[in-house]
């Protein structure tokens, strides 16, 4: 089934990446600021450290998301059958709760909204994530608010 996903398109660098200053992050939560500053200091078509990139979602902006949804995307395909990454299980927890699914949909096309919903049924459903069952819910909520 992984020749049959297409790949959801890659993204232009958003305007504005952080929801949140350093001094805020320093301030409320300083055992973020490390992961903070690395998200402060990415650039456009930088390789991107996801175990760096450890901060809260929502410190990064819809914009930033949508950006990082098609490298998200890609580097789970390159990681097969390795766990899927820390930062790719809390953005789906993330797209989980509140209207959280909506803010980010209104960024997909149709191919794309289409993409991104045969990618979440190949984790649920292609047998070859071993580890789907950690956010099984959270997929299958998401799948179905799509």
């Amino acid at each position: 089934m992984e020749d049959e996903i297409t790949l959801i398109k890659s993204r232009e660098w958003p305007a504005k990446f952080l929801n949140v200053d350093e001094s805020y992050i320093a301030i409320t939560r300083p055992e973020d600021l490390g992961g903070f500053l690395y998200a402060k200091s990415l650039k456009p078509n930088q390789q991107i450290d996801f175990n760096k990139l450890d901060i809260a979602c929502t410190d990064i902006t819809w914009e930033g998301w949508n950006y990082l949804l098609p490298i998200l995307q890609r580097r789970y395909f390159d990681n097969l059958p390795n766990e899927m990454e820390d930062c790719l299980l809390s953005f789906f927890w993330f797209l989980e709760t509140d209207n959280n699914l909506s803010n980010l949909l209104v960024y997909l096309d149709s191919d794309d909204l289409k993409n991104f919903k045969d990618w979440i049924s190949f984790i649920l459903f292609s047998g070859k994530d071993n580890n789907s069952f950690i956010i099984e819910n959270e997929l299958l909520s998401i799948l179905e608010r799509m």
